[in-house]
């Protein structure tokens, strides 16, 4: 029963330590502080999983140490490269996809960036090259209002 109690406090802590890895990885924090709490996270997160399977292997290798040993490094093995995997990924999209700038917080601001990274609505005219502008022209002329053109250094000498 103890033990019970402690894995339930142990599992929620690693929970909480996710939920606030994903808070704030929306906010504009310093990319630092969620690199190592993400670190954290995920060291709790594969260190509870290896406490936890220890019982059984130990179970099921009768305490011999060589069988032991065998087991745990088979686990490691696999848990080691999809922890650093898992780590990576998860970190790399928190830091470059934050919806809030903590220093601007409005609720107007916030619903609008909130907005934009659900349904990719851009803030700015789309901008299409010159090239495609071309095809366009000769496709549908009406698109070219609504379609902003860049034209490459080479192709605006040759208009002048």
């Amino acid at each position: 029963r103890r033990y019970n109690i402690q894995y339930m406090g142990i599992s929620i802590v690693i929970v909480l330590s996710f939920i606030v890895l994903a808070i704030l990885g929306s906010f504009k924090v310093h990319r630092v502080v969620v690199k190592a709490l993400g670190f954290f996270s995920f060291i709790f997160f594969f260190e509870f999983i290896i406490m936890f399977a220890d019982h059984e292997i130990h179970h099921f290798t009768h305490g011999e140490p060589w069988k032991f040993m065998l087991f745990k490094i088979m686990l490691i093995a696999i848990l080691l490269p999809l922890h650093h995997w898992l780590e990576e990924k998860v970190i790399h999209y928190l830091v470059s996809h934050r919806m809030v700038d903590a220093s601007r917080m409005s609720f107007s601001s916030f619903f609008r960036n909130l907005k934009n990274n659900i349904f990719g609505v851009p803030d700015h005219p789309v901008v299409v090259p010159a090239a495609v502008d071309n095809d366009l022209a000769v496709a549908e002329p009406a698109m070219q209002t609504e379609i902003v053109t860049t034209q490459e250094p080479e192709q605006a000498e040759e208009k002048k």
